[in-house]
């Protein structure tokens, strides 16, 4: 091609490709347009030509939902098991709820994850909000909806303490926590306690909790809405301080008239108890099996069963300072249960170190004494975030408390750590940069370390402390944590998506303090001193002499060849 028709070209190509540019720019620029006014002309024919409707029609029909919408009392529970109606009947609360507010509050709807919260209640709020003629604005990114001349919604999660506190600051009119079941029962109480509460008094505001029982008789969820909390179906509720301002109402599918929507209305009752029956069939259950009990009927029922580590306090749970066995190193026993005493030098010590950056870190004390049968959980942290030298400051702290001392002798506890993924970078920075040794946790069989462990806390060798040094609970985060750890569907490990981090450190200390095959290597003298540098010293001559040597061996094997070539 002649070069002036090959410039025209290059020209004309430029022109095309700049027009293509400005064309799908001005089309971006018209689409956003159109709907920014399509937005607002929809709200202003939502408010000049269709009348709102009201959204308790939704749960028109459900004695429960009704019971439940009409109670004023600013605290509300619903226990309930599955198909109860739980997230509809949610839904038309925050939407009436967020009506009764001002432009500036919120109503705030909180599950465990905020997919979880997506997935359940946002297609419903949005449904509501349109089917009923409400005026409103979605932001899909946010998950949160302005309601014209009202107080907004927006959805979230809560799966740890950082993403609570994200709610602080904001003025709520009302607030509902779903699935309160599933909660570790410190994270609920922070929730609760520290974070929503507060944030309901600019108004007056609303709190609403709701979920399935749990698979133990305890925590925080327990104590709200457990056999002695009486239901607000029969006109009882708590006798406590909160008796006239909060009720409890339970439900199950038997309440629930929408179900088998495909058959007629009485014909529905008849199918869902043929349901049920072909369940406990299915399963071999009667319907005092617990899981039925709990997820169908939604009552509280006791299943060990369920949970992968099973505590009893009267089993598990080991008073530390006071015992009738005297006290120890720590609150630990001084003494076996014949009276033999208990040689202090004798005590072995593991710190079990799960590492994580966005997930806790995790560090778990154990402690156990050749002459004992059982093993202690004496001491538990976890840290959301830390740093490499945040953690080496941890187990500086936990080495100089937990060392175990005698005669004017003194023997660290041994540190095991997770080191597969980003952990193998924290053991060599640990041990190269903050002179901390430590070994690699065994984490090949986790199926038989659970078993083991499990059984230990069965059969009542594995317990944990419970009054520490500082008279607090110094191993409540592993406690929290085992109360609701269920098993996968092969029951062969823990089911994905709980939060295990301080049942990991446990399962590899408890793994490393009970290998007593293993030879316990001396740990040698502290980093920095003078023997220290001695032997240092000594390491690198050695090491410098091996490498000559070898270079020797090497010089001579090439001049071997190179004298069998000549020849």
């Amino acid at each position: 091609m002649p070069l002036g028709q090959s410039q025209t070209f290059a020209r004309s190509t430029d022109v095309f490709r700049w027009r293509s540019v400005l064309v799908g720019a001005g089309r971006l620029m018209l689409s956003r347009a159109l709907m920014r006014t399509g937005l607002a002309l929809s709200m202003y024919l939502g408010n000049g030509r269709a009348e709102p409707l009201p959204v308790e029609r939704y749960c028109k029909g459900h004695e429960v939902q009704e019971a439940f919408l009409s109670d004023s009392r600013r605290v509300l529970k619903l226990l309930c098991g599955r198909r109860t109606g739980k997230t509809v009947v949610f839904a038309v609360k925050g939407v009436m709820g967020a009506q009764g507010g001002q432009p500036g509050q919120w109503v705030v709807y909180i599950t465990r994850t905020r997919k979880n919260a997506k997935k359940q209640v946002w297609p419903w709020i949005k449904r509501i909000l349109r089917e009923s003629n409400i005026p409103h604005k979605v932001n899909e990114s946010d998950l949160s909806v302005e309601i014209e001349g009202a107080a907004g919604i927006m959805l979230g999660g809560a799966d740890d303490i950082a993403e609570i506190e994200k709610y602080r600051g904001f003025a709520l009119v009302g607030a509902i926590v779903d699935e309160c079941g599933i909660y570790p029962s410190h994270l609920l109480e922070v929730l609760i306690d520290e974070v929503l509460e507060p944030a309901t008094v600019d108004v007056g505001g609303w709190m609403v909790f709701g979920g399935t029982p749990g698979y133990v008789l305890t925590g925080r969820w327990y104590d709200m809405t457990g056999p002695h909390a009486g239901t607000a179906n029969d006109g009882t509720c708590r006798e406590d301080d909160d008796a006239a301002n909060s009720s409890v109402y339970r439900g199950n599918l038997r309440s629930n008239p929408h179900l088998m929507a495909n058959l007629p209305p009485d014909a529905r009752a008849d199918a869902v108890e043929a349901f049920l029956r072909e369940v406990l069939e299915r399963n071999g259950w009667d319907e005092a099996h617990p899981t039925f009990v709990r997820e169908w009927l939604g009552l509280w029922a006791q299943d060990d069963e369920a949970l992968v580590f099973p505590l009893a306090a009267n089993r598990n749970d080991y008073p530390g300072a006071g015992a009738e066995l005297g006290q120890g190193p720590w609150g630990l026993p001084a003494t076996t249960g014949t009276g033999f005493p208990l040689t202090s030098a004798d005590w072995r010590v593991v710190i079990g170190v799960d590492v994580g950056h966005t997930s806790p870190s995790s560090f778990v004390v154990l402690a156990t004494h050749p002459s004992l049968k059982r093993t202690f959980v004496v001491h538990v942290e976890k840290h959301a975030g830390q740093l490499i030298s945040e953690m080496a400051r941890v187990l500086r702290h936990l080495k100089h408390t937990y060392a175990v001392r005698w005669g004017g002798r003194e023997r660290s506890p041994v540190i095991v750590i997770d080191s597969g993924g980003m952990g193998k970078q924290h053991a060599e920075e640990l041990r190269r940069v903050m002179g901390i040794p430590t070994d690699a946790a065994d984490k090949r069989d986790k199926a038989s370390a659970i078993a083991i462990t499990r059984d230990a806390l069965l059969c009542g060798r594995l317990q944990l402390l419970r009054v520490g040094i500082g008279g607090d609970d110094p191993t409540a985060p592993l406690s929290n944590e085992l109360h609701v750890l269920v098993w996968n569907k092969d029951r062969d490990g823990i089911a994905d998506g709980q939060e295990d981090h301080a049942t990991d450190g446990m399962l590899y200390a408890y793994r490393r303090i009970r290998d007593y095959t293993r030879h316990e290597p001396d740990p040698g003298p502290e980093p920095g001193t003078k023997q220290w540098a001695n032997e240092e010293a000594q390491k690198m001559e050695r090491a410098a002499m091996k490498q000559h040597r070898q270079r020797q061996r090497a010089a001579a094997q090439k001049l071997r060849k190179k004298k069998t070539r000549a020849a």
